[in-house]
């Protein structure tokens, strides 16, 4: 249980550090929220923290599960050992002109907790993982890319 509490924090980005270059105080006041939410999620004991599950968050609206699959999947490898059992962007179920609109993000599930970690890695505050795509609904003028873990 300490390497999954470990991990939840290992996409905090303080201001001023060389990791903050480039972002904006929006983002950076987002992320900032999100750590307090994680951290009062991670005093209740109702809360289930898994060491195989991230919350990706601000993917472009255009990215669909299979791409994302495939962005998580060329990180881990393609060893028979390296699989990733869920992959699902999350969309808009209400009915109406939007339905079915990508929300900006969603969960990857892997088998083993070193695979999640390496994508975790790779991919926070990357701005090259989907080239040419607008960032989700969240900040359309942000350029970087807010992967961050969520106690789900």
């Amino acid at each position: 249980m300490v390497i999954c509490l470990l991990h939840l924090f290992v996409t905090v980005i303080r201001p001023g550090t060389a990791a903050a270059e480039g972002l904006t105080a929006e983002d950076l006041a987002r992320r900032d929220a999100l750590l307090r939410a994680k951290k009062i999620k991670l005093k209740n004991p109702n809360v289930f923290i898994s060491d195989v599950r991230l919350c990706i968050r601000n993917l472009p609206l255009s990215v669909t599960d299979e791409q994302l699959r495939q962005v998580c999947q060329n990180i881990i490898g393609r060893a028979k050992h390296c699989r990733i059992t869920e992959c699902r962007v999350m969309r808009n179920l209400q009915p109406g002109r939007q339905q079915f609109r990508s929300l900006g993000y969603g969960f990857v599930t892997f088998v083993q907790h070193k695979h999640a970690l390496k994508v975790l890695n790779e991919l926070n505050n990357n701005p090259d993982v989907f080239p040419n795509q607008r960032v989700s609904q969240y900040d359309p003028n942000d350029t970087c890319f807010s992967y961050l873990i969520l106690c789900d």
